[in-house]
């Protein structure tokens, strides 16, 4: 899974351990969210929003998602 991080955000505090975690951690100096980086962790998860109250709440998401969407065949109706 690739995550975006603005550098500044309390999120990236955590990147080694969501690279730990396999995922690819791509951080930029400012994603042009600035209120929203002051207000909460939140990173682009493959591209989605995903915002929560604490850092470690957001870890967690991250994990969570990345484990939707590593199983095979996640998106497939059985």
């Amino acid at each position: 899974m690739i995550v975006e991080i603005c550098i500044s955000n309390e999120i990236a505090t955590w990147m080694p351990e969501l690279e730990a975690q396999g995922m690819e951690v791509i951080t930029y100096p400012c994603l042009e969210r600035c209120e929203d980086c002051l207000l909460r962790p939140y990173a682009f998860a493959n591209g989605r929003w995903v915002e929560r109250e604490t850092a470690q709440e957001l870890l967690t998401e991250l994990l969570q998602l990345q484990e939707t969407e590593d199983a095979p065949f996640a998106d497939e109706p059985w």
